[in-house]
């Protein structure tokens, strides 16, 4: 069966895409490496995460490999994407955002809801109430690990915390992310900038560091006006540097490979890393790329005015 899904994914996959803008990548080439956790889950392919990072530079680029100085991203899968799913799933999209010189690692666990720590909200599947705490485990995991005398010291060794981390996720992933950047954990791990992927919630605390907002029109499992929306919508009045990106043609598989758009996929992970550049790495031209210009321009090239295809609502504070 999960051979089926599989081929089922990559085929989809292999179709054209929808006429947006070309993406664009950065400059590094990429590498995936799987961890295990060891820890007493009883399925064994939910018991990992999964790490996506920079590993050499991109043929033709004029930039020097320097493994010293990328920030790290937890990332949090939708609902049936994690155990075996995980890669296949999201491996376009995180391929394409660590290639802006980003560590991100990605939970396997709770795949169909979290059974070991079990706390279910009013109208959401059942036991991912408390999903979001898997991706903060992750963020202290891999602190352990770059210490640098474990077996997963690579490529952890080569992240730079001084300046904190970054979280985005898909689906239940996305509510995940919105919880992880409010409820204080921001403060208690160093989490500076978010992003989230057609969120799906019914409950919207307010995130208290910057973050984007992506949804669609052709949403129908995460819609925008009543969960997209409310969520860009809970930070009213917080002075937040905050997005809504509500595209005209996305759906809730946008992030993911079923999505049957590879350009639209890595469009999501060009400005997914245009907003960490500017708020977690506080870089806002790199690469000979204005990120900022990506973010808030008015030109062809900026998120709202056509960078990133035809928008129904977009707005960028």
């Amino acid at each position: 069966m999960l051979r089926l899904i599989i081929a089922s994914l990559v085929a989809a996959a292999a179709l054209a895409d929808n006429g947006d803008p070309e993406a664009i990548l950065g400059p590094y080439t990429t590498s995936l490496k799987a961890f295990s956790l060891n820890s007493d889950i009883q399925n064994p392919q939910e018991d990992k995460v999964s790490v996506w990072y920079p590993s050499g530079v991109a043929a033709g680029s004029n930039i020097t490999f320097d493994q010293s100085n990328f920030k790290f991203i937890s990332y949090a899968h939708g609902m049936f994407g994690g155990g075996s799913l995980d890669i296949p799933a999201y491996n376009d999209l995180l391929h394409s955002m660590a290639s802006f010189g980003y560590i991100i690692g990605g939970t396997h666990q709770c795949s169909v809801g979290c059974f070991d720590d079990c706390v279910s909200l009013k109208k959401d599947p059942p036991c991912f109430g408390n999903y979001y705490k898997k991706q903060l485990n992750v963020i202290d995991w891999a602190k352990e690990c770059s210490v640098g005398d474990s077996d997963c010291a690579e490529p952890f060794v080569h992240v730079d915390w001084s300046e904190g981390v970054g979280i985005a996720g898909h689906s239940m992933g996305g509510q995940a992310t919105v919880f992880s950047s409010s409820y204080g954990n921001p403060e208690q791990y160093d989490i500076r900038a978010a992003v989230m992927h057609h969120a799906f919630s019914h409950t919207f605390p307010a995130p208290t560091i910057p973050f984007l907002d992506f949804t669609g029109e052709k949403d129908s499992t995460a819609p925008a006006d009543t969960m997209g929306v409310p969520i860009y919508e809970s930070a009213d009045g917080s002075g937040l540097h905050r997005g809504l990106v509500d595209k005209t043609m996305a759906n809730h598989h946008e992030p993911d490979i079923t999505c049957r758009d590879r350009n639209g996929i890595k469009l999501l992970a060009q400005f997914s890393a245009a907003w960490f550049k500017l708020y977690l790495d506080k870089t806002p031209q790199d690469f000979g790329l204005d990120f900022k210009e990506m973010v808030y321009g008015a030109g062809s090239g900026g998120l709202c005015s056509g960078g990133d295809g035809d928008m129904t609502r977009c707005s960028v504070e």
